[in-house]
């Protein structure tokens, strides 16, 4: 789920789902294709709320190494925690 929908912030005072939140799920679906596992494996937190916090407040998620820096830096502007 993208930051903002986590937070209930919205872009347009109708609804917190715009395309944005698209952009964000995208980035993470890559990062997990090249993984081969979720980007935020719930395994490694306490439990549901720590792995919300984890996509507001931490460091999104980086390609792993091995992909060229144009994967990483597309990745990178799909992965902006501000929807502007």
């Amino acid at each position: 789920m993208a930051p903002e929908r986590i937070k209930g912030e919205s872009q347009n005072e109708l609804s917190t789902y715009t395309l944005s939140s698209d952009v964000w799920s995208l980035g993470l679906s890559i990062i997990e294709i090249a993984l081969g596992q979720s980007p935020y494996p719930p395994e490694t937190y306490e439990n549901v709320f720590a792995q919300l916090t984890a996509i507001i407040n931490g460091s999104p998620p980086e390609m792993p190494e091995g992909y060229s820096k144009i994967a990483h830096d597309f990745v990178e502007h799909y992965l902006q925690k501000e929807p502007e």
